[in-house]
């Protein structure tokens, strides 16, 4: 889930695990304490052994944003029981990734979704699930408790997939969709041609335009940005598209309720 750009970023989990974090880095009044990162690997590392969750591809990288790595984001890749019958397309495999602020810019963030890929044109979902706070928060008890809620939100994230993977987009929402990606800071104006370029070139897609060839596209673009921002865009990208396809559908539902009952 997680591509890192900058080696001068990237930790390995005995660096993360061993990396020591004192002092408050928070310029806020109030009580807010940091974390040391090895308790929160600590704790997805218990969580994964007690399910027997294969994981693998672990990615650690950390930030000085207020200093001394205060920051830490990582992401790794899993497979659950029948995945290789369920997952909607080929060479997909599962993600969670993380995003610790210790500087309290936000509340600890985790991710999860995956890179499915779907009909030769692979793409990431992503949706955020955000604790309620991070100062005295009980690491072990908020992990577990986003493991146990782990399966289903999977096999959510599954229909939502193949729903998109099936829907076709027209050029005048795939336009907008894109637009306001930009207006939300998600994709610099910049590379709004790329992805345009690509849920429009057929050699890349081979078929008619979807819905997931725009979440793919926003992949791509996403992943030339900076690693300590990925995350967090690849949640919102996500999150735009999805609900502006609900939207769609909403409207097409209404417009056949409105011609039969005019019939």
């Amino acid at each position: 889930m997680l591509h890192i750009k900058l080696n001068k970023f990237r930790r390995t989990r005995k660096q993360i695990k061993t990396m020591k974090i004192e002092g408050r880095f928070s310029k806020r009044k109030d009580s807010f304490d940091p974390t040391p990162h090895n308790l929160w690997i600590s704790a997805l590392e218990e969580n994964i052994e007690d399910l027997g969750i294969d994981a693998f591809g672990w990615k650690f990288l950390t930030s000085d944003y207020y200093g001394n790595d205060s920051e830490m984001h990582g992401s790794f890749d899993f497979m659950l029981e029948g995945d290789e019958k369920e997952l909607p397309g080929k060479q997909a495999s599962r993600s969670l990734g993380w995003s610790i602020s210790n500087g309290g810019r936000h509340r600890p963030r985790f991710f999860i979704g995956g890179r499915f890929g779907t009909e030769g044109a692979g793409g990431f979902a992503a949706e955020m699930v955000e604790f309620q706070k991070h100062s005295g928060v009980n690491i072990e008890l908020s992990i577990a408790g986003l493991f146990m809620g782990l399966k289903d939100k999977c096999r959510e994230i599954d229909k939502k997939v193949t729903k998109m993977v099936e829907s076709p987009l027209w050029h005048s929402d795939r336009s907008m969709i894109i637009i306001e990606a930009a207006r939300r800071g998600i994709v610099p104006w910049s590379r709004l041609k790329a992805c345009d370029n690509f849920c429009t070139n057929n050699e890349v897609r081979k078929e008619e335009n979807l819905w997931w060839h725009l979440i793919r596209g926003f992949g791509l673009s996403i992943a030339k940005n900076t690693s300590l921002k990925q995350l967090g865009q690849l949640s919102q990208a996500w999150d735009l598209v999805w609900d502006w396809h609900e939207w769609k559908d909403e409207q097409d539902a209404e417009s056949e309720d409105a011609v039969e009952i005019g019939a």
